[in-house]
């Protein structure tokens, strides 16, 4: 029985982030490969994922051709197909010549530029020396985009470790221990304040306020004894008026 030859694609991909995980594939790898499964269905594709401050290999991806779908995302390839056929469609219907295509991201339109010999020309004109004859600029660090990365690939560090990829670096013993101390205390604290509220809330009406004269020793009623005072000034009063009565 003679060896079965299967194809193979190597990919390499440098790898930015790898304290935190393995970035994900972009839409143009993604169709790259996409396009390559087309070519050769029962092919494999290796992808090697190399740190880039160190050109070490860190991990080979390995995976048939045929599971490539599970990796597209938010790529479709329809919509790519049906706005390749338009294009297609539209450049067969140019006369012959020379022509550069142009297209802005996140336009859906696209610009047909025609090469013009003599420099004769009757509408807006594109220089390609002028434009492109010297560097481009440098990239500031702010308009590179950030990569997302993967959260279903695993690396040895995170078995190692036992952590999660695409999450931060866990907090030093110390800080974690002061972490829990300061719960605990907390928490003792926290029985009393809901214990406290939950009094409160028994009782419909609400608590009591304190009134200004709180602390002050209250006065004392003495109505009692005026009141028989009263009494006996007036007894006294009648008494003497009935003896001058007499009198007389």
């Amino acid at each position: 029985w003679g060896k079965k030859h299967v194809p193979i694609y190597v990919i390499p991909k440098l790898e930015y982030q790898l304290s935190y995980g393995i970035e994900a594939l972009s839409e143009s790898e993604i169709c790259l490969l996409w396009t390559e499964g087309l070519l050769n269905s029962n092919a494999w594709f290796y992808i090697g994922h190399i740190d880039v401050f160190t050109s070490k290999l860190t991990l080979v991806d390995q995976f048939p051709a045929l599971s490539v779908a599970e990796r597209f995302g938010s790529f479709n390839p329809l919509n790519s197909l049906n706005i390749l056929h338009h294009i297609l469609k539209k450049v067969l219907s140019l006369s012959e010549g020379r022509y550069l295509l142009s297209h802005s991201s996140g336009d859906s339109s696209m610009t047909i530029y025609r090469n013009v010999q003599g420099g004769k020309f009757t509408r807006a004109a594109y220089n390609l020396h002028a434009a492109h004859s010297t560097l481009p600029p440098t990239p500031s660090t702010l308009s590179v985009p950030w990569v997302p990365l993967d959260p279903n690939i695993l690396l040895p560090y995170h078995v190692h470790h036992s952590r999660v990829p695409c999450t931060f670096p866990p907090m030093s013993s110390d800080n974690l221990q002061n972490q829990k101390r300061g719960v605990a205390k907390t928490n003792r604290r926290v029985p009393v304040q809901r214990k406290a509220v939950a009094m409160e809330t028994k009782s419909h009406s609400p608590p009591a306020q304190p009134s200004g004269n709180e602390g002050v020793a209250p006065k004392k009623k003495n109505k009692g004894k005026r009141a028989n005072r009263n009494k006996r000034w007036k007894a006294k009063k009648k008494l003497k008026k009935a003896q001058s009565v007499k009198a007389q």
